[in-house]
């Protein structure tokens, strides 16, 4: 069973608190799913390991962005990538 809003936002608190400051803040709403399978039938065949949009401090990250040895790999690379993008823009 995966915990409702209220049960999620005190824990996102916690998490974020460090890059704020040590201030908690509390999130207006925070969810989470659980997806039983979500393995891609293919790639978006990106040239890059993530989607960068810099204007927007934003970053798409996924085994699907772009292809390599295993799925995991992908997400892996997509992941840090999408970190590196988003800290470059800031």
């Amino acid at each position: 069973c995966l915990p409702t809003s209220p049960h999620i936002s005190p824990q996102v608190s916690l998490l974020l608190a460090p890059f704020l400051g040590g201030e908690h803040l509390r999130p207006l709403s925070a969810t989470a799913t659980l997806w039983s399978d979500a393995s891609a039938a293919d790639s978006l065949h990106h040239p890059h390991e993530c989607v960068s949009l810099p204007a927007w401090r934003l970053a798409i990250a996924g085994e699907f962005v772009k292809e390599a040895a295993s799925p995991l790999e992908a997400a892996a690379l997509s992941g840090l990538a999408a970190g590196e993008a988003v800290a470059a823009a800031l």
